[in-house]
Formats: C-alpha cells, structure tokens, sequence
C-alpha cells in the first residue's frame, strides 16, 4: 500500500515536475481548490489582466468551471463534466479541445487533467496552447467530438 504525500509534499513535487513546464499548470486538491499553479499558469493570467498580487491559491476550480457552464459554454459543461468523471468516477484521467479567444487573437488548448492517486487524491490539471486554429483532421480518439466553430 502507498502511503499519501502530505499537502506541502504534493506542491514540491507538482513544483519540481511542472514549474517550469510550457504548459498551465495547476495543483487541485480532492475538493478542486487550487493548492499551486506554475510559472506558465501566472504568466498567462497577467498577459491576460490580472495583477502581479493576483492569489490564484486557494481559488476553487470546479466553481470557476460550473460559473463558465452557467454562461451555457459548451466547453465549460464538457470540461466540468470531464473533471467530475476524474474526481468522482473513478477516471484516471479526462482531456478535451476548447477555445479561449482573447479580443486580438484566436487561440485553442488542450484541457488534461488527472488524478494521482494513489499516491495523494489531488489532480493535476494542464491548459496547453495548440495555436490559432485547431486542425480537426488529425485529432485523437475521443477528442475528436468538437462543436463546430
């Protein structure tokens, strides 16, 4: 049986693994509140308007994605009901397609999040920059059900 890291241990090794990685990264914890983010993940929210003292810790994820689905995002719905799927059936892991246009530029990532358990029940999740357009005729297995633009 594996014994689970403590909280202080998930953030270094989520530190050590991911800080310096490409990709947005965020640390949640079993009830989605947000333990750590990396370099990237802080990067992206300042070129994108919030404020150097911007505390994105403690900040829960899942809220943020079911007030994005109330808005009726179709992606947000997908995403939420993904990152349920990985926390509370039993899925090992969930990534999707979505847009996340700015006023100047168009813009797709890739949505992966997945648990690591069992070693701590917290979930990684990561947005990566695909890049202007999503090219629909190379996408893999189940990603490939994206609504039309």
């Amino acid at each position: 049986m594996c014994a689970l890291a403590s909280v202080s241990q998930q953030i270094e090794l989520f530190h050590r693994l991911f800080g310096d990685h490409s990709a947005h990264c965020a640390l949640l914890n079993s009830d989605t509140r947000i333990l750590a983010v990396n370099r990237s993940w802080r990067t992206f929210g300042l070129n994108n308007g919030l404020a150097a003292s911007y505390r994105f810790e403690d900040q829960n994820y899942l809220h943020i994605c079911e007030d994005a689905a109330k808005e009726k995002s179709p992606y947000a719905n997908d995403a939420l009901s993904g990152l349920l799927s990985v926390m509370e059936a039993g899925r090992r892991s969930f990534a999707m397609y979505y847009p996340c246009h700015s006023p100047t530029e168009s813009r797709w990532f890739t949505l992966w999040a997945q648990t690591q358990q069992p070693a701590s029940p917290s979930i990684v999740v990561a947005h990566t920059y695909i890049g202007p357009e999503l090219d629909r005729t190379n996408l893999p297995g189940d990603m490939s059900a994206i609504p039309p633009n």
